[in-house]
């Protein structure tokens, strides 16, 4: 996120993302200084939340901000408990009778060590969630058979399990798979400028035509302004000088 002044401190988030519904997901990963880590994911979703609104605009009109975060072990609470579920979720409510204020915030973190404990060696539900974090925390997991079922059955988990064993190969098998993707950004990179390129000139071509079309918008009105002026018996010479050109002009203008 864009600093406001020098001294605000930085922040990075890993992904954010607008979903059609016009709410903005924010996705980060954290390892380590975790005792801290809840202040700043508040403070992300805050500065995206404030961030989205745009002069005019009513305060109902802004969008749900969600910051999903994925932690390398428990947070704490307020009370510094560690939260040891592996998914916990955070909004606005009433303290006491728990009521929902306002669906605009949303905090969820997970716990991957939590998932590993529970989940590792075990038969595990299929669903979309488990699949992912199956792969995130394939490391430690105990029944790598699993993860190679899931790789089989989602093209998608597949192709992502792919580039996170590329990030752990030898130096020089590294290096090729990243002048592979450097070669691959530079062609999408080379393909965008083209039709960039091609956009642009389109555009001068658009704006040649409506110069072109003005120019001769321009010469009719004129021309019909000089024969209704000559007609009422106005001298070439006094036509010239109330249009601001010259007699030669006119007189083309006339024919």
């Amino acid at each position: 996120m864009e600093k406001e002044s020098e001294i605000d401190k930085g922040s990075t988030i890993d992904i954010m993302a607008t979903l059609s519904n016009g709410s903005t997901v924010c996705i980060e990963m954290h390892m380590y200084d975790l005792p801290e880590f809840k202040h700043k994911s508040v403070r992300t979703w805050a500065k995206v939340y404030s961030g989205k609104l745009k002069a005019g605009q009513g305060f109902w009109e802004n969008k749900p901000v969600i910051c999903i975060s994925f932690t390398n072990g428990a947070i704490r609470d307020a009370d510094n408990k560690p939260l040891k579920a592996v998914h916990t979720f955070f909004q606005i409510r009433e303290r006491d009778g728990h009521e929902l204020l306002l669906h605009d915030m949303e905090l969820h973190y997970i716990n991957m060590h939590a998932f590993v404990d529970e989940h590792s060696g075990r038969d595990l539900p299929l669903d979309m969630f488990t699949k992912w974090l199956t792969l995130i925390t394939q490391s430690a997991q105990i029944d790598k058979c699993f993860l190679k079922d899931i790789c089989e059955e989602d093209e998608v988990i597949a192709m992502a399990f792919e580039v996170l064993a590329s990030l752990s190969v030898d130096e020089a098998t590294r290096l090729a798979y990243s002048r592979r993707q450097d070669d691959l950004t530079n062609y999408y990179a080379a393909i965008q400028k083209t039709e960039e390129s091609i956009r642009q000139a389109e555009e001068y071509k658009r704006q040649a035509e409506e110069y072109k079309r003005q120019t001769e918008e321009y010469k009719r009105q004129t021309a019909n302004a000089v024969k209704a002026m000559l007609a009422k018996n106005w001298t070439v010479a006094d036509i010239a000088e109330a249009l601001g050109q010259s007699e030669e002009e006119i007189k083309k203008f006339s024919l």
